[in-house]
């Protein structure tokens, strides 16, 4: 199955020139963000699944609905100007 670390997602993160983290703030505010705020709603949704005392972040059942879903918006949703 799919796992990822959560300093590989980070990584992923600031190097995706679509990201809409701050590349300005430190990577700890991302870490911060994203352990206490993103994955968790993802993992309410399931999208994926993630235990934080655990570490690793894994494909939730709903995560193949949501790539499918984020698709459709990045192919008909106008870029912001």
């Amino acid at each position: 199955p799919w796992t990822i670390q959560m300093n590989s997602l980070i990584q992923h993160a600031h190097a995706d020139p679509l990201s809409r983290f701050d590349l300005s703030a430190p990577r700890c505010e991302w870490r911060i963000q994203l352990h206490h705020v993103h994955l968790p709603a993802l993992r309410d949704v399931g999208v994926v699944a993630y235990d934080s005392r655990d570490g690793p972040v894994k494909r939730g059942p709903g995560f193949d609905e949501a790539v499918t879903l984020l698709a459709l918006f990045v192919d008909h949703c106008e870029p912001k100007a």
